[in-house]
């Protein structure tokens, strides 16, 4: 039956083939079928009966119409055909009905003559009716229907009759065209029209164990699509286990539910996979049309592993049961040298079978990969005259892509597309439409990059089976073996055609061409009996291989038996000759770098009709869930993170040079730019660029090491503040050298000729001074010496640079330079005239400028074969059990464990015993003590299967004395952990990974610091790295820290922003130093006091650390070791009081402490020998703190250099080094070149942090130690990935290619045990109710009930939270794309922050947030000019986007939602989160609630606000002032409600007309007074 299918396939290709070649352009294919469309089907029927028109289009155009003919009469009763003339589809739109039923038999009879037989268990297809108008109606009362509910009206079951029939008729009339608008999806979605209308449905016929019509499957496709890709919402199928139980299906509920789902979207795929069974051997607009759907489909639910419905769906599809449709004698070969569980798998499958035969429904299933590979080669030709056909073909392509990216998707699919030769039947075909004489248009070329992608994954460097990552030499191995055998197999089969193949190396036909070269000595008989018959690589039975062997049977056999010998490109290689700054052909491809939509339309006016078409998948790389190896991992963040960086380089790029207004020869400028600097070109006796220095290539290298320029630039004309940030520019700093001009090649406005990127050496002046301090006296390759300056200018300091003119010396990109050479054919003299030719240089913003550098790290780690630790790999790739890496699962697999139990030393986390029995619920606490008193040590069972793992024991203990003095005394924590957050801490200190879920206001740093302060005191020798995303919240966490038991001498903070600390000191590597070096003068005073109380004559006892040391060791330890024996530890004579006071050494030494030295052991009248004990040995205590730390000051007697000190600093002293992750990527490379080492990572706002940005910080060091253990022991990670993603400003990075993924999500998504903090604090419980529902469990800490502020009401309002109407105002108006502004909104809303002012809040407790960067402006806008110089209002504390507000709160938000004609990207329910989260006292959400009450994805949030949209006001109630409670009931005789804006306004300036009298009446009474 396949080969019949294959045979009428080639058939129709061949039909379709000559057609497209024909002299019929498209254009008038397009308008005939215009004509067409015009006439009846009486007209049509004639006129293919004359056959005076192509009988194809017509076919096609009758089939289509006859269609909506038979749909129309069955799905109609008799008495409503007759009635009804007009029909009126679910969007309210009236059309026509077709109402020619004359035809309809006669169709019928001629498609009983072609249609197969209907299988038993396959889905109802839509073209399958009777023949005749009775059987038709007939067939339609079987379909299902919904099952309603009890108590359901007549009404309700007559319009639940009819869904199916909307559904229907909404994808055949809106959905169904290929030229449907995604924005009428989007309406659709937004109707609610997947979970209420097409879902229900689905359901319903699930529930009658029957498949979903086509047209039902499709729908509900189409809208998955386009919620998971147009709008970004996380998990597509989330919101449908939600609707299903309100949905009126019928369907179970609890635990059944979910069987339901998941058995109903199987059921749904099936039918898809079938319908691309049925369209094999079709070739239409409609089919191509209905193909993209199902791939786009197949692709998001391949894509969405973590859901467990769509898992369900998905894996069978990618199973072992799809090499049921591969040919025998392939199949045999893959399972000779296939694993053993593979046969194992293959041989169960076989006997299940055998057992009970597959029903046609699963053989289609198992075909469904080979059928869309089989569409896609017959649709791959006439993808240029088609914009169907060439938006499924690039989908399908990116499909393959995605399989081919991901393990579980990829172990089975890659043979299949091997079998079908699809890389090289492809490019053969892309080949050809590249080389018509049409030539290569965009969509062309993305194909090519598709192809070349798919390519690149189909020959990654992993074992398919094991998904182990294949080293260089493995890979090696491998294509040995296989290239000797099949020299082997030509020797014996060719001894004379090939011998010279047969007897060569390996190396010698590793490449395209030679293997060309020698397979062309064969006939073509012998190529075909090679490649097919010995090699199987081709089939003789396969019509698609029949097929293009008919075209050139020698070529395509040796380009596939190339294909599979060739050596495959080395990807490290690949990524080491790529420059790191993007050139003119990148920064403007929009196939790489897609512009914003402003840009892009105006780039669209220039473009062709052909390449106006819709919007079509990129050649891009993805994050998904999982990654094939770490190199995969690293690959495809150096790609995006290098494109992220060319886009916003362009955008500043682009800037500047329009800014500059080049003249047309590019010889003048007639602007001006801050950030750019024309190269004048004036001077005739010297080059304003020229080369100095060219270095030698490194060995097994062509680039060159090292390639320096020098550029000459004059400031003249230059304001001084610009001509003062030139002069500050570092070194490393980035900036671009540009050749523009009118009229030129690139660029936005065409004006730029080229551009290349070069790195600052040095900036001197014409004298060789330096422009500042950043940049070395002498360079250490100059080749001039200068004499050193006399010694009378010694004292003046460094010399400041003088003139204008400055002289910078680049480096440029090496790789570049090669590149260029070989543009150019190796002539140098052209490359260098093309440098001298730039007339124009451009810098950046520091803080967006250090791209290359992080680029350069991620190369490094590349190179490197940098990996996690072996117990955190396959985790992090998505691989294996998600809770292998937990302290618990470590643990366990430790064999030294023996007892299966461990210690935890929790410091101060403990309050007191109560609150240890409150935080371990369940446990059976055991004391060691009958009055236990806190520090705790608490010991857990490890097995959770262990009778004694419930018992928690807990051993209490003394801490010692911290010593006499008040600076002894640490802080101690004062913060009351609940449970969950002392979990989080015992996870924290334990070896392993730990995700903590923080939401807002769950004390998430409060957590940070304790796990800190416990590691700090447990493992007092090793390191741990604090890793943050910005220098906010470092600073936040840092100051935490500083507060605890945490000496500061172990504290480093590195990096920008060290500024910003709410301190004096200076944590920094040079602060630090300075500390150190303070320090120890004051501790050598201590020691010479120290001494001078002991003897006299040891007074140079404290000259240096060292003979301070000696002091120790000879006098001090011996005198206290002389007391403890003969006082402490005398047996003789028993310790008193007494003793202790008189004999201790130190009594002179301390004879200053506050309450002095006769009360230093307590009262003398009491005479309590163990606090006198106690005391003795705190006080020695504080001396062998005083010793240690001076002794750790010894590193600064012995290194002199600040450079050699602050690197000592860093790798041996410091204990807590906390950097932004972007500082982490910038110095790795100076991390490891002083082997810098730490056992802890622990992220702060993990959830914000880049993929790459994660994995950096667990680089810094070497991946080993000498013994081969890795280094890095724990990794913990804190954040909430409800809230907001990481941002990245290309929108197409962030949706399409999921930059904005962080690792923390990806790591929840991929079910690694996390803990989620449950009781928050920041916001009253009708707050924290609204965004509750996203967490497992959230409650509120005890405070919020009890403190006042929580209980009273906020002065003035009705409500403390609640959604304001605005769907009355005028509609948002768009300027710009994506700047929407609502001004009546805006208006309202200041309206309401007016009248809390004079209700008497603070103006800095209001914050003004807003969902859009438009409104943002707009609302200052307006503040500006009703409240800022306003005596009464002024401004408020913050007018932000949410976006931007992540991370602050206030005791009151005004949130704008702008939006009124669509739900736009406010439905990311994260978004949503962050923002209702924010207020502390109070929220009010201004929106349009006819646009928010339908989106499901935001209903448990708002459906509590929208109760009463009306703004409702208390007259009379000051703030401050107030004794209602929240619950108490406002009568509606003191509350005043508004609708209107303008009304609100009105109602606002007469209270502050009012408010302006009683102030100047209260003045005159004062002034009377």
């Amino acid at each position: 039956q396949r080969l019949k299918i294959m045979a009428a396939a080639k058939k129709k290709t061949t039909l379709k083939t000559k057609t497209v070649k024909g002299t019929t352009p498209s254009s008038s294919k397009k308008e005939e079928e215009e004509d067409l469309s015009k006439l009846t089907v009486k007209q049509l029927k004639s006129l293919l009966e004359k056959k005076k028109l192509p009988t194809d289009g017509l076919k096609k155009d009758l089939i289509a119409r006859l269609k909506n003919v038979i749909r129309s009469s069955s799905l109609k009763g008799n008495e409503e055909e007759e009635a009804a003339k007009t029909t009126t589809n679910k969007r309210g739109k009236s059309e026509e009905a077709p109402t020619p039923v004359v035809v309809v038999r006669e169709e019928e009879e001629d498609k009983k003559k072609t249609k197969k037989p209907r299988l038993l268990s396959s889905p109802p297809e839509k073209e399958k009716t009777g023949g005749s108008e009775t059987g038709a109606k007939t067939k339609e009362e079987k379909k299902p229907i919904p099952i309603l509910p009890p108590n359901t009206t007549s009404a309700d079951k007559k319009a639940a009759k009819n869904d199916l029939d909307d559904v229907r008729k909404t994808y055949e009339t809106t959905m169904k065209r290929g030229a449907c608008e995604d924005k009428v999806v989007e309406e659709l979605i937004d109707e609610g029209f997947l979970e209420r209308s097409v879902w229900p449905q689905i359901l319903a016929s699930t529930s009658k164990s029957e498949h979903p019509d086509e047209n039902t499957a499709l729908a509900f496709a189409k809208c998955i699509v386009h919620k998971a890709r147009n709008m970004n919402v996380p998990d597509a199928f989330a919101t449908l286990s939600n609707s299903s139980s309100g949905s009126g299906s019928g369907i179970g509920d609890g635990g059944n539910e979910e069987g339901e789902n998941a058995l109903a979207l199987k059921m749904l795929v099936e039918t898809l996979t079938n319908v691309a069974f049925e369209n094999v051997t079709k070739n239409s607009p409609e089919v191509a049309v209905e193909m993209t759907t199902v791939v786009r489909f197949l692709n998001v639910l391949m894509n969405a592993l973590e859901n467990d419905m769509a898992r369900k769906s998905a894996l069978p599809l990618v199973s072992i049961q799809i090499w049921k449709a591969r040919e025998e004698k392939r199949l045999e070969m893959e399972l000779n040298s296939a694993p053993v569980d593979v046969q194992k798998k293959w041989q169960k499958l076989m006997k299940k079978e055998a057992k009970q035969e597959p029903t046609k429904m699963q053989s289609r299933r198992n075909s469904w990969l080979t059928n869309l590979t089989t569409v896609f080669l017959d649709t791959l030709p006439v993808a240029r005259a088609s914009e169907n056909a060439m938006a499924f073909c690039a989908y399908y392509l990116e499909f393959i892509v995605d399989l081919l990216s991901q393990l579980p998707t990829r172990r089975f699919v890659r043979a299949i597309l091997g079998d079908a030769n699809i890389f090289v039947k492809a490019n053969l075909t892309i080949n050809e439409m590249r080389s018509d004489e049409e030539g290569a248009d965009g969509n062309v070329n993305l194909l090519k990059q598709l192809l070349e992608m798919a390519k690149d994954f189909y020959d990654f460097e992993v074992d398919d089976h094991t998904g182990d990552a294949l080293s260089e030499e493995e890979m090696e191995s491998r294509r040995s073996k296989v290239t000797h055998a099949f020299q082997r197999l030509l020797f014996k089969h060719w001894p004379d055609e090939l011998k010279e193949l047969a007897l060569s190396s390996a190396r010698m036909i590793e490449t395209r061409s030679s293997l060309t070269k020698h397979l062309k000595n064969l006939e073509s008989d012998q190529l075909r009996k090679l490649c097919c018959d010995q090699l199987k690589l081709a089939s003789n039975d396969d019509s698609n291989d029949v097929e293009f062997m008919q075209k050139d049977q020698d070529q395509f056999l040796i380009d596939v038996i190339s294909f599979h010998f060739e050596k495959r490109r080395s990807r490290r290689e690949m990524v080491n000759k790529l420059p790191l700054y993007p050139t003119e052909d990148i920064l403007w491809d929009e196939s790489l770098v897609p512009f914003d939509d402003i840009k892009k339309k105006d780039e669209n006016n220039n473009k062709s009709a052909k390449n106006r078409m819709k919007s079509l998948p990129l050649a891009l790389p993805k994050l998904n869930l999982q990654f094939l190896t770490f190199s995969d991992y690293l690959l495809r963040n150096f790609n995006l993170f290098r494109l992220e960086a060319t886009h916003e380089i362009r955008d500043d790029v682009s800037d500047a040079v329009r800014r500059m207004q080049p003249s047309k020869d590019g010889k003048s400028f007639r602007g001006w730019a801050r950030m750019a600097m024309a190269i004048a070109k004036d001077d005739p006796r010297q080059e304003a660029i020229e080369f100095t220095y060219i270095g030698n290539p490194n060995v097994g290298e062509e680039k060159p090491s090292k390639v320096r320029i020098k550029m000459r630039l004059n400031f003249s004309a230059t304001r001084d503040d610009v001509f003062k940030e030139w002069d500050e520019l570092k070194r490393f700093d980035v900036v671009f050298l540009v050749h523009a001009k009118q009229d030129a090649k690139h660029g936005d406005a065409k004006n730029v000729e080229y551009i290349r990127g070069a790195e600052i050496i040095d900036i001197r002046d014409e004298e060789g001074v330096p422009a500042n301090e950043g940049f070395p006296e002498q360079l250490k390759d100059a080749k001039v010496v200068k004499a050193p300056p006399p010694p009378d200018a010694m004292d003046e300091g460094p010399k400041k640079p003088s003139g204008y003119d400055r002289v910078f010396t680049l480096e440029v990109d090496c790789a570049q330079y090669q590149r260029d050479l070989e543009t150019f054919d190796g002539d140098v003299a052209r490359v260098h005239e093309m440098y001298k030719n730039f007339n124009c240089v451009i810098r950046r913003r520091p803080k967006e400028n250090n791209f290359k550098a992080i680029l350069a790290c991620i190369r490094d780690c590349l190179n490197q074969d940098m990996n996690a630790p072996e117990w955190l790999q396959d985790v992090f790739l998505g691989y294996g059990d998600p809770s292998s890496a937990s302290p618990d699962a470590l643990e366990l697999e430790d064999s030294e464990n023996n007892k299966k139990r461990t210690k935890i030393d929790f410091k101060d986390t403990f309050l007191d015993e109560a609150h240890l029995r409150e935080s371990f619920p369940g446990k059976k606490i055991v004391f060691d003590s009958a009055t236990p008193v806190p520090p705790f040590k608490v010991t857990f069972g490890i097995d959770e299967e262990d009778a004694s793992s419930n018992v928690v024991n807990v051993e209490s203990y003394v801490p010692p004395d911290p010593g006499p003095y008040p600076e002894d005394v640490k802080n101690q924590n004062m913060v009351r952990f609940t449970p969950t957050q002392v979990d989080a801490v015992k996870s924290g200190v334990r070896e392993g990974l730990t995700l903590i879920v923080g939401p807002p206001g769950t004390g998430k740093t409060d957590v940070a610091t304790q796990i800190l302060h416990c590691l700090y005191h447990t493992n007092p020798n090793q390191r741990v790295v604090l890793i943050t995303h910005s220098n906010a919240a470092l600073n936040d966490l840092f100051q935490k820290i500083m507060i605890r038991d945490v000496p500061e001498r172990y504290l480093l903070r590195l990096g920008r922003g060290e500024e910003d600390l709410s301190t004096d000191k200076d944590f920094s590597r040079t602060g630090r130093v300075d500390y150190m070096l303070r320090r120890r003068l004051e501790l050598l005073e201590i020691v010479e006091k120290l001494a001078m109380s002991i003897d006299e004559t040891l007074a140079n006892a404290a000259e240096t650390c060292e003979t301070a040391g000696f002091f120790w060791k000879s006098k001090v330890l011996a005198l206290w070791e002389r007391f403890s024996v003969l006082v402490l530890n005398n047996k003789e004579t028993p310790v008193s009081h007494e003793r202790i006071r008189t004999q201790f050494p130190f009594a002179k030494f301390f004879a200053d402490v506050p309450r002095g030295y006769e009360n230093l052991f307590g009262d003398p009248s009491e005479a309590n020998v163990e606090y006198a004990i106690r005391k003795a040995k705190g006080c020695f205590r504080h001396l062998v703190e005083m010793f240690t730390e001076l002794e750790e000051c010894r590193f600064l007697e012995l290194l002199k250099m600040p450079k050699d000190r602050s690197e000592y600093l860093l790798t041996k002293q410091a204990k807590i080094v906390a950097m932004t992750c972007t500082y982490a990527a910038l110095k790795r490379s100076d991390f490891l070149d002083v082997n810098f080492k730490y056992d802890t990572v622990v992220f702060e706002e993990a959830a914000q942090i880049l993929e790459i940005e994660s994995f950096i910080p667990m680089a810094l060091q070497r991946a080993k130690d000498i013994d081969g253990h890795a280094r890095l022991k724990r990794v913990v990670m804190i954040g909430d990935h409800n809230q907001l993603p990481p941002v990245v400003k290309n929108q197409t990075f962030s949706k399409f290619c999921h930059m904005d993924q962080s690792c923390f999500a990806r790591l929840v998504r991929s079910g690694v045990p996390n803990i989620v903090l449950d009781a928050q604090g920041r916001t009253r419980k009708q707050i924290s109710k609204l965004y509750s529902w996203r967490y497992k469990k959230l409650d509120d800490l005890p405070h919020v009930s009890t403190e006042e502020r929580f209980q009273l009401a906020n002065a003035g309002m009705a409500k403390v939270a609640q959604f304001i109407d605005c769907s009355s105002f005028a509609p948002e108006s768009c300027p710009q794309p994506h700047y929407f502004q609502n001004v009546q909104e805006a208006e309202y809303l200041c309206s309401l922050y007016q009248w809390m002012r004079l209700c008497g809040y603070p103006a800095q407790s209001i914050s003004i947030l807003t969902t859009y960067r438009g409104q943002k402006h707009l609302l200052r806008d307006v503040f500006k000019a009703r409240c800022d110089s306003h005596p009464l209002f002024g401004p408020p504390a913050s007018i932000s986007t949410v976006d931007k507000y992540q991370g602050q709160q206030n005791d009151i938000v005004l949130l704008s939602l702008v939006r009124t004609k669509h739900v736009g990207h406010l439905r990311d329910v994260r978004r949503l989160v962050v923002s209702l989260s924010r207020a502390r006292l109070g929220v009010y959400v201004f929106g349009a609630k006819k646009i928010f009450e339908n989106v499901d994805e935001l209903k448990p949030a708002l459906k509590t606000l929208m109760n009463d949209t009306k703004l409702d006001v208390i007259k009379g109630e000051v703030y401050g002032h107030i004794s209602r409670k929240v619950e108490d009931a406002v009568s509606n005789d003191v509350k005043k409600s508004f609708k209107d804006s303008d009304e609100f306004a009105n109602f606002i300036d007469s209270c502050a007309l009012e408010y302006k009298k009683a102030a100047l009446e209260h003045l005159k009474n004062q002034q009377q007074q």
